[in-house]
């Protein structure tokens, strides 16, 4: 029974570890490492925080809609669905891989901001969490 089950947890810690080493969670986020043109993917939105159950895509990217987050704190985003849409907006990145946004609603910035958490960022992939006002959870991916 041994000589299973030590393989088996070896396998179990290998999986573990390489499914998570790409993960933000196991670290901070840099400004640095946000601030690109990243290329919208998809808008995938789900029934439940957990990322489980019912969901359906909101858009999938056409490589033209992007955010790009600069080193002055302005992220600028391009949509361009169904006519061209750009946008800005304030952000601050925060420790604990939050990122806070600000809108402006005719050139006047909004108190109260949106919140992204990073679920992934790597040189070429970010995934943003995001919840809505109707309480549905989603997910924004980019790629470089």
């Amino acid at each position: 029974m041994k000589t299973f089950l030590i393989p088996v947890v070896v396998l179990f810690i290998i999986c573990n570890y390489s499914c998570q080493k790409n993960e933000v969670s196991q670290k901070t986020a840099t400004a640095a490492e946000l601030q690109y043109k990243w290329i919208l993917d998809s808008i995938i939105v789900y029934q439940n925080a957990d990322f489980t159950g019912g969901r359906f895509v909101g858009y999938i990217g056409n490589n033209t809609q992007y955010f790009n987050f600069t080193s002055t704190g302005k992220i600028y985003a391009y949509g361009g669905v169904p006519t061209p849409s750009y946008d800005t907006a304030d952000y601050t990145l925060l420790p604990d891989n939050n990122i806070l946004t600000y809108s402006y609603v005719r050139g006047v910035r909004l108190s109260k901001p949106d919140t992204f958490s990073i679920r992934t960022l790597t040189p070429t992939s970010l995934v943003l969490r995001f919840r809505n006002v109707v309480n549905e959870y989603g997910k924004y991916s980019f790629h470089r």
